[in-house]
């Protein structure tokens, strides 16, 4: 426990290995394999993932067909020192999972930031962040005239990025999602009523019904991920329990 706290280690990446592989061998002796086992990330020696080799160590010595692994961001976090920030574990974590580009721009400038980007390298996969109207919602609420101005700047810079896509050449081989992190109500979110559990989604493009309105359906923020998921061909893992959208899909 005081090693977790110090960051002391007294132990070797493969002595902690070693030794957790035989417990956890101990642990599923004669159990039929009817579950996954996910082993989950830690800050400490040899679990923290972030190394393949040791990953792959770890994991053909277990004794289970069916063993995996499960990521905790905040865990992941834990073993970068120089994080000092939100945005500082934010790029830590992208730049860990290798994504190509990682950009933080000011809000007024990332309009013709995207516009630039999607023109030059015609992306594959991108995510064009606003923190808006995030922040006029704390301050003046939401269902206000202020926050619809915001939305009204939004929806000028939204359009610009779509036609950028089209200027690109790559619209027919799109899909383009526009969501939220969640919804909210008076001067904040994070409660349990559907104003701020649900999240707003409209989404176009190949593959995707045109003109249909599915606003009857309640979508939360892990649905989103699943629909992507299906989107791209992708089986959900096991422990999702995001709904995919499928019947938007033609």
């Amino acid at each position: 426990l005081e090693e977790g706290y110090t960051y002391r280690w007294l132990h070797t990446d493969r002595e902690v290995l070693d030794g957790a592989i035989e417990f956890i061998n101990i642990l599923l002796d004669g159990v039929k394999p009817t579950f996954d086992f996910l082993v989950e990330n830690q800050w400490w020696p040899g679990f923290t993932f972030t190394d393949p080799e040791k990953t792959e160590y770890l994991l053909s010595r277990i004794n289970y067909p069916r063993v995996g692994i499960m990521l905790d961001t905040g865990h992941l976090m834990n073993t970068n020192w120089k994080i000092r920030s939100e945005w500082d574990g934010i790029k830590y974590l992208i730049d860990t999972m290798s994504v190509n580009r990682y950009e933080q721009v000011p809000h007024a400038d990332l309009c013709n930031a995207a516009k630039e980007y999607i023109k030059e390298k015609k992306p594959r996969l991108a995510a064009f962040i606003y923190d808006e109207p995030d922040h006029v919602g704390h301050s003046a609420g939401h269902d206000t005239p202020q926050y619809y101005e915001v939305l009204v700047r939004l929806d000028k810079w939204i359009g610009e990025i779509v036609q950028a896509i089209e200027e690109a050449g790559i619209m027919d081989d799109s899909v383009i999602i526009l969501t939220s992190d969640h919804g909210g109500i008076n001067n904040g979110h994070g409660g349990r009523t559907m104003m701020e559990m649900e999240t707003p989604l409209i989404i176009c493009g190949k593959g995707i019904r045109q003109g249909y309105c599915f606003d009857d359906l309640s979508v939360m923020q892990f649905d989103i991920a699943s629909t992507m998921a299906a989107l791209l061909g992708l089986e959900q893992p096991q422990p999702w329990f995001g709904r995919p959208l499928t019947q938007i899909f033609e």
